[in-house]
């Protein structure tokens, strides 16, 4: 445990943690929303149109291999739970794994000229390995975010600059990553995603060595002195903790709509707008309602509550998508997108940071209920979700692309084009639903201030317990 624990004014609890770091450790956000977005907006679009491989293979594929990071991610958020290093528990797992998914990246965007068969070999085996480095990554975040700090008010400015963090690398993706492929391949798109990537790797590999100079782990439990983590406690730990199961719900639905949104995005400008630049003018359009929307979030969720913040964006998220699939291929039509898009924006930029200490939450209530370190296992858990959802995004994009007959590069039949409005307008929506599962949490700041206030306490009295047993049996006398 730390020593810090031990303190009566303790960084973490009683005082808040220097801005810097949390500055610093909401670029991680950034970064996995920049390869999150590369997934979601251009991998379907670089497997089918710069390596020619079938829509229908790349769906099954990007299905199956989420069969594999089921299997793998609950794993290893337990494995890591167990862990303590000289550098912390979660630390050096989050350097190694942002490393690996920034390599990854490079290499799942990276174009050959194996043939047709080759191609897809290659494909399939970079975009397994890019996609465990994704689905781990959450674990180390997440159990980072609830050791750094048990304050709220912590975790909010972590999720605002998370958030800001992630308007920058989404900005770099929407609007910048057409441009600059276009520039960097000098109108070559194989070498553009191949440059584009590797400069990604560069500048990200940089940024994860400075989140892991800066962070610190101030709480963790002791692994001899806790529950064994059997699978049994394993299931406890979400089954009995409904905060854990209500964030994974939420995650899974915000990420869905968001990638599936994506995925399709470059095939609805492109063919129903016939603008594929109108990617880099939404992104530009949303932004400014979207960071005003991140401010506010501490001033309306303290007024309004959590709980309320979030469903109402998820209304307002419903009714603007649905919204969209009536709109006209003309200049009106593009104008009310636009609008709509601003809309969804702004009340998106509101809720997000609220959700964000959501999870930190969740683990704060199973240490508390369970005695068990949870961050990791849960961090898996969720980031499993945001893969999954890129997995069902890509899948089922491709699957309907291949039904409605869909051709690249050529007009498309007013089937294709019907699919591709359902995509971007109302199977967001439906899948979006399950973000009312929000009108369960009851997780209020008042509650989870004692809890934390119980947390403590139980800490410090481990503490002088351990204390006094040493003092009694001598140094030289004690065993552990």
């Amino acid at each position: 445990m730390s020593t810090e624990s031990m303190n009566s004014n303790v960084v973490g609890i009683d005082k808040k943690i220097p801005f810097f770091e949390k500055l610093v450790f909401g670029s991680a956000n950034g970064i996995s929303t920049f390869y999150f977005m590369m997934i979601s907006t251009w991998l379907l679009f670089f497997y089918t149109d710069v390596l020619k491989i079938s829509p229908a293979y790349v769906g099954v594929m990007f299905v199956a291999v989420r069969i594999l990071d089921a299997c793998i991610t609950p794993v290893f958020g337990v494995f890591l739970d167990r862990q303590n290093t000289r550098w912390g528990r979660y630390k050096p797992w989050f350097f190694i794994i942002w490393l690996g998914m920034a390599v990854g990246g490079f290499l799942a965007f990276f174009p050959t000229d194996f043939g047709h068969l080759g191609n897809m070999i290659f494909a399939t085996v970079t975009y397994i390995v890019f996609s465990i480095f994704m689905s781990v990554a959450t674990a180390p975040a997440v159990g980072l975010t609830s050791t750094m700090t048990k304050r709220q008010d912590d975790r909010m400015t972590i999720s605002i600059a998370s958030y800001i963090w992630i308007m920058v690398f989404a900005i770099v993706v929407q609007i910048g990553s057409l441009p600059l492929i276009q520039l960097l391949g000098n109108g070559n798109q194989a070498d553009g995603f191949r440059s584009f990537m590797l400069i990604a790797m560069i500048f990200n590999i940089i940024f994860t060595m400075i989140i892991f100079s800066k962070v610190k782990e101030r709480f963790t439990l002791k692994v001899e002195s806790e529950v064994k983590f059997n699978f049994k406690l394993v299931v406890e730990t979400l089954v009995k903790n409904k905060y854990a199961v209500i964030s994974l719900v939420f995650v899974l639905a915000l990420n869905l709509f968001n990638a599936i949104r994506s995925a399709v995005g470059i095939y609805y400008y492109k063919y129903f707008f016939e603008d594929a630049n109108m990617m880099v003018v939404v992104g530009a359009l949303t932004m400014l309602p979207t960071i005003i929307g991140v401010f506010l979030s501490p001033v309306i969720t303290k007024k309004i509550g959590l709980k309320n913040n979030i469903l109402m964006m998820v209304f307002i998220t419903i009714v603007t998508s649905v919204a969209m699939f009536f709109l006209p291929a003309n200049d009106s039509g593009k104008i009310a997108f636009y609008a709509l898009f601003a809309i969804g924006g702004l009340f998106m930029g509101i809720a997000t940071p609220a959700q964000g200490t959501m999870l930190p939450a969740a683990v704060d209530y199973g240490e508390w209920k369970l005695n068990t370190n949870s961050g990791g296992f849960l961090g898996s858990l969720s980031g499993f979700m945001q893969t999954l959802s890129t997995a069902i995004s890509g899948g089922v994009t491709a699957l309907i692309l291949a039904y409605v007959k869909y051709v690249p590069d050529v007009p498309q039949t007013a089937a294709s084009l019907n699919g591709i409005k359902f995509m971007m307008g109302l199977l967001p929506a439906i899948v979006f639903i399950l973000g009312l599962v929000m009108f369960a949490w009851d997780m209020t700041e008042q509650k989870h201030k004692q809890i934390v206030e119980e947390i403590n306490l139980r800490r410090n009295q481990s503490n002088e317990s351990d204390q006094a047993v040493e003092d009694h049996m001598g140094p030289n006398n004690f065993s552990s």
